[in-house]
């Protein structure tokens, strides 16, 4: 953060004025434009970062004109115009996605004697950054309830539940109806095995905001696990009553026909939630294709370096395909999948062309088809699909959202920098048999682990 604040300096040498205002006298005025300078530098790098990751229902955004470097590029100089807590939070959150380390010995020592030696966080990389951005942070504000918050989460992903528990509790401490804060806290104290504890953090967070699904769905899981079915409720919208039977408050039950107007309890909730955020995903990645050049995407698909009347013949019908998909649901979906069968084809043509037919393959097209950039990496709904089984989700929901996550997970693994611009080359046949493993990346917190707790 020391080094950011010399942005100013850099760009307007040699001390920092901005051109528009050398002409006013040094005063109150002076300091209320430098002010709203700095915070609209602060609002249009929001936007980018906003956009930048984004899982909205349209392809269109400040996402496809701006990257890391540019947002933080405009939040160091909001930084060095006015030095704000928000606008530190805001870097954090950034440079906590960044993989790479820092490189310069300056700033390394800098950052070391400002924080002290964490587990698993490296010097220089985005999360030690992160670290100290969020500090730097709180040293301007001691009460910034959300730099306390996403301190914790960061804790939490570097596997310090215990600090992170600290953090998220001076974060509700500061602000008592902060319901990101309180969920974060419900979802650390249960990782802890405190279901009562959690299950009261849920219900203050719910009370906050009615509508924050994490903690709607965090409460219904909570509440499931121990088997308390108090204001359960029953479903009864989605066009079909699936329950028969309702929960009431004291944990009567009651046939919710006879009782149309009474209160739907939290698992109807839960149902409600989901089918809002399946129904808004089908418009994920919608208009992607009327912002690419659909001939591009077509040479990427094409499965021979050479021209043939096949290969026309087969982008012909790829063009009114993806014609057809324009502009209508799925049309992100669409195009994802359309991207990873063409690389499963092409990777299946190559190993027939080496291993089977054994002829040459010096000429066949290795390159691994690309996702638009305008794609961004959808959300998940907030049920896992191994959760699915403790709700009332009908057959088509279940279905939808493990559809969901896979899309996710590709997305994610599309965009990472290190798969490779070409296919992998296939290998061998096996012989004489083919071995299959089974990997996780977390055995401690994987739904098989789970089930064989419980």
């Amino acid at each position: 953060p020391e080094t950011a604040l010399e942005t100013a300096q850099l760009v307007f040498p040699p001390r920092g004025d901005l051109p528009g205002l050398e002409e006013v006298a040094s005063g109150v005025s002076k300091r209320a434009a430098v002010s709203i300078i700095s915070n609209s530098l602060l609002s249009l790098a929001k936007i980018y970062q906003d956009g930048m990751s984004s899982s909205g229902a349209t392809a269109a955004g400040p996402r496809a004109t701006s990257g890391v470097q540019d947002i933080l590029a405009l939040y160091y100089l909001s930084l060095s115009l006015q030095p704000s807590p928000s606008t530190a939070n805001n870097v954090g959150i950034l440079l906590a996605s960044v993989q790479q380390s820092a490189r310069s010995r300056r700033s390394l020592g800098s950052m070391k004697q400002q924080m002290p030696a964490i587990p698993g966080v490296a010097p220089g990389s985005g999360i030690a950054l992160a670290l100290a951005y969020y500090n730097y942070g709180l040293n301007l504000d001691s009460r910034h309830a959300h730099l306390y918050t996403n301190l914790g989460s960061l804790f939490k992903d570097i596997g310090q539940l215990n600090a992170a528990i600290k953090m998220y509790e001076k974060a509700v401490s500061c602000d008592g109806t902060f319901d990101i804060a309180l969920a974060n806290l419900a979802n650390a104290v249960k990782d802890q095995g405190k279901i009562s504890d959690a299950i009261e953090y849920y219900r203050r967070a719910v009370a906050s905001n009615p509508d924050f699904a994490e903690a709607v769905c965090g409460l219904a899981n909570a509440l499931n696990s121990v088997c308390s079915w108090n204001g359960r409720g029953g479903v009864t919208n989605l066009g079909r009553k699936r329950d028969r039977w309702h929960v009431n408050e004291r944990g009567m039950l009651y046939e919710g026909r006879l009782f149309p107007d009474a209160d739907r309890g939290w698992i109807d909730g839960v149902v409600s939630i989901v089918d809002k955020q399946l129904r808004e995903g089908e418009d994920w990645g919608r208009g992607v294709l009327d912002t690419i050049n659909v001939e591009s995407l077509l040479g990427q698909l094409c499965l021979s370096k050479n021209r043939s009347d096949d290969a026309d013949q087969q982008s012909m019908s790829l063009r009114r395909v993806l014609q057809d998909w324009i502009d209508k649901p799925w049309e992100g979906a669409k195009v994802v999948r359309m991207i990873e069968r063409a690389t499963k084809r092409r990777g299946w043509l190559l190993y027939q062309r080496k291993y089977v037919q054994h002829k040459p393959s010096q000429n066949f097209n290795r390159s691994r088809p690309q996702l638009p950039a305008a794609l961004a990496v959808p959300s998940a709904p907030t049920v896992l699909p191994f959760h699915t089984f403790t709700c009332p989700l009908s057959a088509i929901h279940i279905r939808k959202i493990s559809q969901r996550n896979g899309l996710r997970i590709s997305c994610s693994t599309l965009r990472a920098a290190w798969l490779p611009t070409h296919i992998y080359e296939p290998p061998p046949p096996p012989k004489p048999q083919l071995i299959v493993g089974y990997v996780s990346s977390d055995f401690n917190n994987h739904p098989l682990a789970h089930l064989m707790q419980s």
